[in-house]
């Protein structure tokens, strides 16, 4: 089994913020773009990072997701195309996987978050099932009020998983 990793957010804003990168000390480092009014600026900074592409984790939440800025879907999906085809790691919330037709492979974490209802495990795994085969990493983050353990704790058989009360 792997040992745990540690990893650090970032939020980013502007492109200045990514010197912060070299300052953090963790396993890897997650880039917030949606603190970001313009995210596409950001990317264009990624040739500047090729070496960490196994350390930087990008992220574009919905402000319902918990994120900061609203990014349009069509400019989300085409921000995820290019963190795709430079390599990168990138963690997207599933519903937006499949609805927009997002690459997803092994270096894909595909994220389902829970603010105010725990799921049942069978919604939980019908989200999941048609990515499998592509091998990401589950990722399920649950507010921690009623059966969210044994939702969690349920979760833990699935070969790549993390699991978060919140």
């Amino acid at each position: 089994m792997d040992k745990p990793k540690v990893v650090a957010s970032l939020p980013v804003r502007k492109p200045e913020d990514l010197s912060n990168i070299k300052e953090i000390e963790s396993d890897l480092i997650e880039l917030r773009l949606d603190y970001s009014s313009n995210p596409f600026s950001i990317i264009d900074e990624l040739d500047k990072f090729s070496n960490l592409s196994s350390k930087l984790i990008f992220t574009i939440r919905d402000v319902n997701e918990g994120g900061i800025n609203q990014v349009s879907p069509d400019i989300k999906k085409k921000i995820y195309d290019k963190i795709y085809d430079s390599g990168f790691i990138y963690d997207v919330e599933a519903k937006f996987a499949k609805r927009y037709e997002v690459n997803v492979d092994c270096r894909t974490i595909l994220s389902l978050h829970y603010f105010s209802d725990v799921p049942s495990l069978e919604e939980v795994v019908e989200l999941f099932e048609p990515f499998k085969e592509k091998d990401p990493l589950f990722k399920v983050a649950i507010i921690g009020k009623g059966k969210y353990k044994e939702v969690l704790s349920s979760l833990l058989s699935l070969k790549k998983v993390a699991v978060m009360p919140m």
